[in-house]
């Protein structure tokens, strides 16, 4: 998962400072990804994520929760 979220926007731009993600609960799909300013990720790379863990998981048809949070460790 950590590719995932380390990976290139999707708009050419660089990704937001992403440290790592976690599944956080299940039915739905629940992941939160840490990062150092949750306010800057855009909702291009918000789709971009949770896409690619759609893909990543199989789960094309299920709702998937995907939250971006402030990370207190430095990375």
């Amino acid at each position: 998962m950590h590719a995932i979220v380390t990976q290139q926007a999707v708009d050419g731009g660089s990704a937001p400072s992403a440290l790592y993600i976690t599944q956080t609960g299940t039915l739905p799909p629940r992941f939160a990804v840490f990062c150092r300013d949750p306010k800057k990720v855009s909702d291009a790379f918000r789709r971009y994520v949770e896409g690619r863990l759609r893909e990543a998981f199989g789960l094309q048809r299920v709702p998937v929760s995907v939250s971006f949070k402030s990370s207190r460790r430095k990375g």
